[in-house]
């Protein structure tokens, strides 16, 4: 199964070296604070380099610049999950109320997967910048 992770340039090598180990899902607590949900490793099935989510909050720095496709291993497809059933399973386990207002109003969040747990780096097989001609590719 083919999916995308996109990032901005300087956690490029770390990724790389290490693997999708730091994604985070906020979730709204009960005093309206952000909370955040460890080790899920935020994907998607859209390859294009306009991502909605990008734009979304006041982060200083493209988080599109690159793209790396990871190919998920099928015995490992276990622990990939839409953003719809995560955010059902968050839902059952902390209340209706979990979810960000607005999170999830946009129709790309169709396209998000999130993967329970660590995305290993050999599962990495491209890395493509943004800037036209300019493809990295790995292993």
């Amino acid at each position: 199964m083919k999916l995308y992770h996109f990032c901005a340039p300087q956690f490029l090598d770390g990724i790389q070296e290490n693997g999708l180990i730091l994604g985070m899902t906020p979730l709204c607590g009960k005093q309206k604070q952000i909370l955040w949900l460890r080790n899920t490793q935020w994907m998607t099935v859209n390859p294009l380099f306009e991502q909605s989510w990008n734009g979304m909050v006041s982060i200083h720095y493209d988080r599109t610049a690159y793209r790396l496709t990871y190919a998920i291993p099928k015995n490992e497809r276990s622990h990939l999950l839409t953003w719809w059933e995560l955010k059902a399973r968050m839902q059952r386990k902390f209340g209706e109320g979990c979810i960000l207002p607005g999170f999830d109003d946009d129709a790309d969040a169709n396209n998000w997967r999130i993967f329970l747990g660590r995305v290993k780096p050999g599962w990495l097989r491209a890395v493509k910048a943004k800037a036209e001609n300019a493809a990295v590719l790995t292993r």
